[in-house]
């Protein structure tokens, strides 16, 4: 599924500036730490709580009145592949990006990078892989040298922006990338904390991504020795242009 321009969230999560009990401080310095969840449209979630008791099974609601997810829906509160990003002011060091692809799948379905970070793909399938990153925005392309069986690639991400990772070989083994420059990112499993610390102070961008929802985007003031805490909910409620 391409990353498009028109992307689906919902920014309910809410902002608590300030002095907050958080990761330790350094001295001279601050943090930027919160919480970030996923969940389903909470008219999808409203619906099914209100249905009667012979329509039920069409969604599998517990007798808590959760949903149960089966395989062919999205279960928000389990996604892994959340990341929360900031986008540093000074240049940080090339970060390595691990990749497996087999015959049928990429071991991961989303990563977040930095212009000039590093995809490490390992070819575990049966066939040389002519690989390539594309922006569908501007159809820049940019191809790489064939991976055989059995050896690993080295990949440098040289673009910014909602990119895909794919193979000539085979449209299914396609991965969204988002790419920016100096950016830092960390992959957060839904319910989970985040914390980038030891910041100077001044203005950060920070970004939750999902790529089946998108992204969401706030800036952020850091002080000296301040905690700053940012929590966010990503859910399928709202179009972000």
């Amino acid at each position: 599924m391409r990353i498009v321009s028109n992307l689906l969230l919902l920014a309910v999560g809410t902002l608590l500036w300030g002095c907050d009990q958080g990761p330790e401080i350094k001295k001279g310095k601050g943090n930027i730490h919160g919480k970030v969840i996923a969940q389903p449209h909470k008219d999808f979630i409203e619906k099914v709580s209100s249905l009667p008791d012979d329509q039920l099974n069409e969604y599998q609601l517990g007798d808590d009145k959760r949903i149960l997810f089966t395989a062919e829906m999205v279960n928000y509160d389990k996604l892994k592949e959340i990341y929360v990003g900031l986008i540093h002011p000074v240049r940080q060091s090339q970060v390595k990006h691990n990749l497996i692809i087999s015959d049928n799948k990429i071991s991961r379905r989303s990563v977040m990078v930095a212009k000039g970070d590093v995809l490490i793909i390992r070819n575990n399938g049966s066939k040389p892989l002519n690989l390539y990153i594309l922006n569908p925005s501007t159809d820049d392309i940019e191809e790489y040298p064939a991976i055989i069986p059995g050896k690993v690639g080295e990949l440098v991400v040289n673009m910014v922006g909602a990119l895909q990772l794919g193979a000539d070989e085979d449209d299914k083994l396609t991965i969204d990338v988002l790419s920016a420059i100096n950016l830092v990112g960390q992959q957060v499993q839904s319910g989970n904390d985040y914390a980038f610390t030891g910041l100077k102070p001044g203005t950060y961008k920070v970004i939750f991504w999902y790529w089946r929802l998108g992204l969401l985007e706030h800036k952020v003031d850091v002080r000296s020795g301040t905690n700053h805490r940012l929590d966010e909910t990503l859910a399928v409620d709202r179009i972000v242009r």
